[in-house]
C-alpha cells in the first residue's frame, strides 16, 4: 500500500523530478538513482512522523518553523542552495548525447546529498506534514493499514520506495526518448526545468520570510 501511494503522489512534476532527471542525463543513471535514494530516505521519515501523528501523538511530533530561529536560517540556507543549482543549471544545460565513459561513470555522494536538500526544502512549507498527516488518518481510517508499530514502519518505507521508483521511471523516460528531441527543443525544456527550481527557491525562500 505504501508502494502504490508513494509512487502515485510522486507523479505530479517537482524540483525533485526535475533534478533527477537532469541528474540522469549528464552523469548516468547511477547518478540519478543515488539521488532519488537521498530524496527517499527523508520520504520514509516525514511519512512515518504523519503516520505515527495520525495514530494519535501529534502534540509530540507536530511543531511549529516560525518558533525556531535554527530552522529558519537552515530553511533559508536550503532555499539559497537549491536556487543557485536552478541558476547553475539554466546557464549550463547539458548536451543530449552523452558518451559510454560519462554513462559508466560511478556515482559520489553529490546526488545524495542534493536529494536530501530538496527533500528537506519541503519543511518550508507548512502544509506538508498536514497534508501527510490528513493522508495517513485516511488511509488508516480505511482500515488499510494498522496503527501498531510494524505496519507504520512498513507503510513508510513503501512510500519512500514509492518515490523513488517514480523517479527512476522518470529518468528511465527522458534516457529513452531523448533521442528523439530535437537539440533546441531539449535545450528550452531544460531551462524550463531549471526555472522551476529557480521558482521553487524563491518561493520557499518568500514562505520563510512571511513566517
Amino acid at each position: 500500500m505504501g508502494l502504490v501511494v508513494g509512487y502515485v503522489l510522486a507523479i505530479p512534476p517537482g524540483p525533485i523530478g526535475m533534478a533527477a532527471a537532469r541528474s540522469g542525463l549528464q552523469h548516468g543513471v547511477g547518478s540519478s538513482r543515488m539521488l532519488a535514494l537521498g530524496a527517499g530516505l527523508f520520504d520514509v521519515l516525514y511519512c512515518f512522523v504523519a503516520m505515527t501523528a495520525s495514530a494519535g501523538i501529534a502534540s509530540w511530533l507536530q511543531f511549529d518553523t516560525s518558533s525556531s530561529p535554527v530552522v529558519l536560517v537552515a530553511g533559508f540556507a536550503v532555499a539559497i542552495g537549491v536556487g543557485a543549482v536552478g541558476i547553475y543549471q539554466f546557464r549550463n544545460p547539458v548536451e543530449l548525447a552523452i558518451d559510454g565513459a560519462t554513462e559508466a561513470k560511478r556515482a559520489n555522494g553529490r546526488p545524495f546529498v542534493t536529494g536530501a536538500a530538496y527533500a528537506l526544502a519541503n519543511l518550508a512549507n507548512p502544509t506538508f506534514i498536514p497534508s501527510l498527516v490528513v493522508m495517513s488518518a485516511y488511509i488508516m481510517g480505511l482500515g488499510l493499514v494498522g496503527s501498531s508499530l510494524s505496519e507504520r514502519s512498513l507503510f513508510s518505507v513503501g512510500f519512500g520506495l514509492g518515490n523513488v521508483l517514480w523517479l527512476l521511471t522518470l529518468v528511465s523516460i527522458v534516457l529513452r526518448f531523448r533521442s528523439r528531441l530535437p537539440q533546441s527543443t531539449f535545450l528550452l525544456i531544460q531551462r524550463l526545468m531549471a526555472a522551476t527550481v529557480i521558482g521553487f527557491s524563491i518561493i520557499t525562500g518568500v514562505r520563510l520570510a512571511l513566517l
